[in-house]
């Protein structure tokens, strides 16, 4: 299979990561992209072996690719390459925090792939939810682990809250790192935070597990397949700062409890929550 992807940029990770996953799924020979990443090459070890792709050309025209995937932001470009190439296979990697669809992309694509696809809200039956997931980074060097790592900008009240609640225990938000140092903070955390942003999918639930920290994260409104065990492969709380404050402090007076789902949760990342698993995902829809 020959697969095109065209996204005019993003404003969160979810094409980047499918692309990613193309890549590493049909290799370099078997993907034409007409792309802009998120990030300046050099700047996230996340997207290293993107950047790789990226660089080497494409060996056939985007034009004759089987199927299409595009980003939200690039229907338009979608709608050019089914009326150049009069192929039908397309399917939109809808990213934005919005919980708002494009209905042009709706229609025009055979899947449409939403990130914030919220819990009981009924949809066209070719939206389909995708969640983020985490890129198949290098993990730095372990160390013992200890302590808590939150770090994120107050783009939502809740994280206000739970800022607050951290500080008064004593444990101060990470200040703003470059990605590798924050990467060398979370190997080097027992449990990592997560709460949602503008939207409620956010990278931080995914990239906690994927190093290996304990994931304790706000349960979420959108829909997560296969999505991590409560109490098994993370830790889940309401939108309560009681609730947060009371889980936090039994994972930290339960530190062997806590390893084994930090365990658990690495080992349902690699199985369950990658780039490669979206991108088999969107294939499958299209296929």
């Amino acid at each position: 299979m020959k697969v095109g992807i065209i996204s005019k940029g993003s404003p969160d990770y979810l094409i980047d990561l499918v692309t990613d996953g193309l890549f590493r799924l049909l290799g370099r020979s078997n993907v034409a992209s007409h792309y802009s990443t998120r990030f300046e090459p050099g700047t996230n070890p996340a997207y290293r072996y993107l950047y790789e792709c990226m660089a080497q050309p494409d060996s056939f025209n985007i034009h004759d690719a089987d199927v299409l995937v595009a980003s939200g932001r690039s229907v338009d470009l979608a709608a050019m390459w089914r009326v150049k190439t009069g192929k039908a296979k397309i399917a939109i990697v809808d990213g934005e925090d919005s919980i708002l669809l494009n209905n042009v992309g709706v229609e025009l694509s055979t899947a449409y792939f939403k990130r914030e696809y919220l819990l009981g809200t009924q949809y066209d039956q070719k939206v389909l939810p995708l969640p983020l997931a985490a890129f198949p980074e290098e993990m730095p060097p372990e160390t013992k682990r200890s302590g808590v790592f939150y770090s994120g900008e107050v783009t939502h009240h809740f994280r206000k809250e739970i800022h607050a609640v951290l500080i008064g225990m004593g444990i101060p938000p990470a200040p703003h790192q470059s990605k590798t140092d924050y990467n060398r903070s979370l190997i080097a955390a027992e449990i990592g935070v997560a709460v949602r942003g503008c939207g409620w999918d956010t990278y931080r639930y995914w990239e906690v597990p994927y190093f290996g920290a304990a994931l304790l994260a706000q349960r979420t409104g959108h829909v997560i397949p296969g999505n991590f065990r409560h109490c098994e492969e993370a830790v889940f709380y309401d939108e309560n700062v009681t609730e947060f404050y009371d889980k936090l402090t039994w994972m930290l007076k339960h530190p062997e409890e806590t390893a084994k789902i930090a365990a658990a949760g690495q080992k349902a990342v690699t199985e369950r929550h990658l780039s490669i698993h979206r991108a088999k995902t969107v294939l499958e829809s299209v296929a």
